[in-house]
């Protein structure tokens, strides 16, 4: 093979490689933050699920669990705000 093929496979592959890490990065998924709780003045480990709305548009991210609330979580999620 010859240098000029090679190099546009280690292209390809690197464009492959970005495109996955950045879908990655900003697509739907879980994420865990630690953020500070306005209610109740305290640091919260918050646990946040991004969906995907429509096609490339993520709704707005939802608590899915919190540290300070045990079970489902009912509060206003001002952490959320800041």
């Amino acid at each position: 093979m010859s240098a000029g093929l090679w190099f546009a496979v280690v292209v390809a592959v690197a464009v492959v490689a970005f495109a996955l890490y950045m879908t990655n990065l900003f697509g739907p998924r879980v994420v865990r933050r630690r953020v500070h709780c306005p209610e109740k003045d305290l640091p919260a480990d918050i646990t946040i699920e991004q969906k995907e709305g429509s096609f490339a548009a993520l709704e707005k991210p939802d608590v899915v669990s919190c540290t300070l609330l045990p079970g489902t979580v009912d509060c206003d999620r001002a952490c959320l705000n800041h």
